[in-house]
């Protein structure tokens, strides 16, 4: 009994840790760990106790179509014989020449 009793108060040797050497390729490091799957958390519902309004029903909005413009058509039958002749512009309104002339030579 007393080997027993000794044996409890021995000091315990440190086992040495068995250092294994990985052979073949050296393995892919992965700096970002491993893929994991996303997990959606559901949203917790917060009572914030606001006082409730009636809702007013709106009515939909009334949309106006506009009416369809029918162009007339105007067909000449000739031309005519004599020259085709253009109006002259008149340089004399002010609303119509915004930019004056300057003369610089």
């Amino acid at each position: 009994m007393a080997r027993e009793s000794m044996r409890e108060f021995a000091v315990e040797k440190e086992k040495p840790i068995p250092y294994t050497v990985p052979f073949g390729p050296a393995p892919l490091v992965k700096p970002f760990g491993t893929w994991k799957p996303v997990v959606k958390e559901p949203e917790k519902v917060i009572d914030l106790q606001l006082p409730k309004t009636k809702k007013e029903i709106i009515p939909p909005p009334v949309v106006m179509e506009p009416e369809k413009v029918v162009f007339k058509e105007k067909r000449m039958e000739s031309l005519g014989d004599g020259p085709v002749e253009f109006k002259k512009r008149k340089f004399n309104n002010p609303k119509r020449n915004m930019r004056q002339k300057v003369d610089d030579d």
